[in-house]
């Protein structure tokens, strides 16, 4: 055993050899080691090297976790003979794991050819090289990646085709591993560029904080002594094994499903407010027999009727003004799962979509009354009534597409249109 001030050499039960975090006490890659480990985990399941040979233009890997770098170092082994050109952007609070790897690389193994790149990195915080018939770029961005990606500037990241994500535990690192942030992840993504995510850990909490974020996710491969992990997307097309009613069935048992919303490690049965969410994120997959099965609500039951019905307008935004400001409005709270549903050709019609929905002042995303109907009546001395009603949802639609702003232009609105109907319904009972 090699030790240095905050790391140590380890050696594994297979003989291979392994870092070890003195301060968190926790040993990266600890079952089969870290090539074993990156080429099952992120090599193999994410298919990189037949991606890579169909890929045009830069593939972009997003490393969440550099660490001692044996997950960006093995994919790079693994398709050195694939040509073309690969961006690495790889987030850690420090390079000191890297640094005492770089000063065990012998026994560690997974160094060789590589050893200038990462004095680049280590030095410059960038490296520029061939590998093989590949043109590689690797960046490292230090901080703490929750508060890299709440900075408006990771906007300006080039977007992924694939994410590495390798943080210590949950226990250990729990702001890591928020519903939050992975929302936050889930939003940087380009949806017309297919990203997969794939992560050791298969706990029932983080595959309820990855749907609820808009991924899709599956039970992922087996690496060493754990027969499943979990993997995501923003394509169901990524996916081998999506996870199914039956995983629901168990999830909704579990004692450990709740997200951490906070970063404070918790373990808790899922919330009913959480369940309710989830179940309506997974409308489109699931029949009436199954929320049956699962004891859903009536409630429940409604809103997925209402996310089914509203499936079935591909073309949404042609819809008539009336009925586009009544898709919001039983939508408003299950939006981004009605956009899981869409096409790819939509894509970009849906990122708009999202964009408008994450902001709470949006009129047509979040219609609320363009005025209070007790200063309706109160200033044009209308009675509650059918007519009142009627008011009041023409003058939410006048706010939802921008044609009034304020409560003075709801008024104004508002007597034109009750003098527009007076005259009409004066005219049509005339008599000749």
């Amino acid at each position: 055993m090699s030790r240095g001030s905050e790391y140590e050499l380890v050696q594994l039960a297979n003989g291979s050899y392994s870092l070890r975090s003195v301060e968190e006490d926790e040993t990266f890659h600890p079952v089969i080691g870290p090539v074993a480990e990156a080429e099952a985990l992120y090599v193999r399941q994410l298919k990189l090297v037949e991606r890579l040979r169909t890929h045009t233009g830069e593939f972009v890997i997003w490393d969440v976790g550099l660490g001692a770098a044996a997950n960006v170092l093995t994919a790079l082994r693994c398709s050195r003979s694939v040509p073309g050109k690969l961006l690495v952007l790889s987030f850690d609070h420090t390079l000191e794991p890297l640094r005492f790897a770089l000063k065990h690389a012998e026994p560690l193994r997974y160094f060789h050819h590589y050893e200038r790149a990462v004095e680049d990195l280590l030095d410059s915080g960038i490296a520029r090289f061939r590998n093989g018939p590949q043109e590689v770029e690797w960046r490292y961005l230090d901080g703490d990646f929750p508060t890299l990606v709440a900075d408006p500037s990771s906007a300006t990241w080039p977007k992924p085709d694939a994410i590495f994500f390798d943080a210590f535990s949950p226990a250990k690192n729990p702001e890591m591993w928020t519903q939050p942030l992975f929302a936050s992840l889930h939003a940087l993504l380009d949806p017309a560029r297919p990203c997969a995510l794939p992560t050791y850990s298969r706990s029932t909490l983080l595959r309820v904080s990855l749907l609820l974020a808009g991924f899709f996710v599956g039970a992922g491969h087996a690496t060493g002594e754990k027969e499943e992990t979990t993997i995501a997307a923003n394509s169901l097309a990524l996916i081998d094994e999506p996870l199914d009613r039956h995983w629901l069935a168990k999830a909704r048992r579990s004692t450990s499903a709740e997200p951490l919303w906070e970063p404070v490690y918790t373990q808790a049965r899922m919330s009913p407010s959480t369940w309710e969410r989830l179940l309506a994120r997974l409308a489109v997959l699931l029949t009436g027999d199954d929320l049956q099965r699962l004891r859903s609500s009536r409630k429940l039951q409604l809103r997925v009727e209402r996310l089914r019905h509203w499936g079935q307008h591909l073309d949404a935004e042609a819809l008539p003004e009336a009925e586009r400001l009544q898709l919001h409005r039983q939508l408003e709270d299950d939006l981004p799962a009605l956009l899981l549903s869409w096409p790819p050709q939509a894509a970009a019609t849906a990122q708009a979509w999202l964009q408008r929905w994450r902001s709470p002042d949006d009129p047509l995303f979040h219609p609320t009354p363009a005025i209070d109907g007790a200063r309706l009546q109160r200033e044009l001395g209308l009675k509650p009534s059918p007519r009142l009603g009627e008011v009041l949802d023409r003058l939410m639609l006048e706010k939802a597409f921008g044609r009034i702003h304020t409560a003075e232009d709801a008024l104004q609105a508002a007597q034109d249109w009750l003098t527009e109907r007076s005259n009409h319904d004066s005219s049509g009972s005339r008599r000749d």
